[in-house]
């Protein structure tokens, strides 16, 4: 039963707003909301927003707002898995989930990315080239501002006409036009993305078992999602290998750390990706997650005798790091399913 009737994020209850279960669940709320767009949440999350900064929650409408505009159908849930009550439906649980601090830290620091994305949402909401789209005073959310103040808001629509990239009315309620000099950043950007594509980085475990599945689950998903695939063992290099390691880390959009056989250079590269603020997707192998299985080994006895005998391997992912979003795979189809779910759905 719906018991609430504005946006969790925006707190809107004036505008056009559809708020239902998300197939039936208790713990999933389907947001439809005009000012952040469509999207998912949690009911722990929908709760803990009533303590958030409302500038922060400005940062999340934009995000999802920006989902939205570009046709993003991947259903992405706002909050954790542990959000879950116990007995949820295991379907929910397939779903990519973004967290709060993963969202706020996706928003573009420098001026210039926010100016970028800002004219791609307006080109995409063009219907044709010279088409004026209307934007009202709601619909900040489009210009990616920092505040919920309007000025925030106003100051990028500035920028956009002083680089003569829209033109129209510099005010709110009018109506925006993306110009030619406008439509050739927008294809410098696209040109830029299609010819050189962004790095992501896969810090994993170079057993020869998991060649595999690099090439048909980790590498195969990262190109279909239009990215370049990198990992250090597929580069020469001349210097000591945490030395490349760090400079491909830096030149990488995000970094995915999968934890399958449990490699400590891999816990350092996950820390060292996330000191440097990159989106961090986090896997394993479902027979090396948190499981106890049979191992067998040799052992000498007493006499000298070598013999095998079967002992209890614990293969669990550091309580540091367990509480972290995993992608849990089965097979080399699992994880490229789940994987370019996982970078389309939170990777902007």
């Amino acid at each position: 039963m719906i018991t609430f009737k504005k946006c969790p994020i925006c707190e809107n209850e004036k505008e056009q707003i559809e708020i239902e279960l998300y197939l039936t669940s208790s713990d999933i709320y389907e947001i439809s909301c005009k000012i952040c767009g469509d999207y998912l949440i949690t009911f722990i999350e929908k709760e803990a927003l009533k303590h958030k900064n409302i500038n922060d929650r400005v940062k999340l409408s934009s995000f999802f707002r920006e989902r939205t505009i570009h046709n993003n159908n991947v259903k992405l849930v706002f909050g954790q898995k542990t959000d879950l009550f116990p007995g949820s439906y295991s379907h929910l649980l397939n779903l990519p989930f973004i967290s709060y601090e993963d969202v706020i830290k996706s928003f573009p620091d420098h001026i210039s990315e926010r100016l970028d994305r800002t004219l791609l949402n307006l080109y995409k909401l063009s219907k044709y080239t010279g088409d004026e789209v209307f934007i009202n005073d709601t619909d900040y959310p489009i210009f990616y501002p920092d505040s919920i103040d309007l000025k925030a808001t106003k100051f990028i629509m500035k920028y956009l006409f002083y680089d003569n990239l829209v033109e129209g009315n510099n005010d709110l309620p009018g109506t925006l036009t993306v110009t030619a000099k406008g439509l050739a950043r927008i294809y410098e950007i696209e040109k830029g993305i299609n010819i050189n594509p962004p790095q992501a980085f896969t810090a994993m475990w170079f057993d020869p078992s998991m060649g595999y599945y690099w090439e048909n689950g980790f590498e195969k998903a990262i190109k279909a999602c239009d990215y370049f695939p990198r990992r250090i063992d597929s580069k020469e290099h001349n210097g000591k290998i945490c030395d490349e390691i760090i400079v491909e880390i830096r030149k990488s959009k995000f970094v995915i750390c999968d934890f399958t056989g449990h490699r400590g250079g891999v816990y350092f590269e996950a820390g060292y990706a996330l000191g440097m603020g990159l989106p961090v997707i986090w896997t394993c192998q479902e027979e090396w997650f948190n499981k106890v299985v049979d191992k067998q080994i040799e052992a000498k006895t007493i006499d000298g005798q070598l013999i095998s005998v079967i002992i209890q391997d614990e293969r669990k992912v550091h309580f540091d790091i367990d509480h972290y979003n995993f992608i849990v795979w089965k097979d080399e189809v699992d994880l490229f399913e789940k994987l370019q779910n996982r970078i389309k759905a939170t990777i902007v």
